[in-house]
């Protein structure tokens, strides 16, 4: 996944997931570094995976 994409995925789902966590959390300072924190890892985990089953 080019950083491109990421970036425009992350502009998707930023307020829903800024929402999400602040409910959990209680404060949107949080929220929102909970939000990077979680989302920027995956995306880049997801440019490693190559598909098929792990066995």
């Amino acid at each position: 996944m080019g950083h491109t994409l990421g970036l425009q995925l992350f502009d998707g789902l930023k307020p829903e997931l800024t929402s999400f966590y602040y409910r959990m959390l209680g404060s949107i300072d949080d929220a929102d570094d909970a939000v990077q924190e979680t989302f920027w890892p995956s995306i880049h985990d997801m440019t490693k995976y190559r598909g098929g089953n792990r066995k």
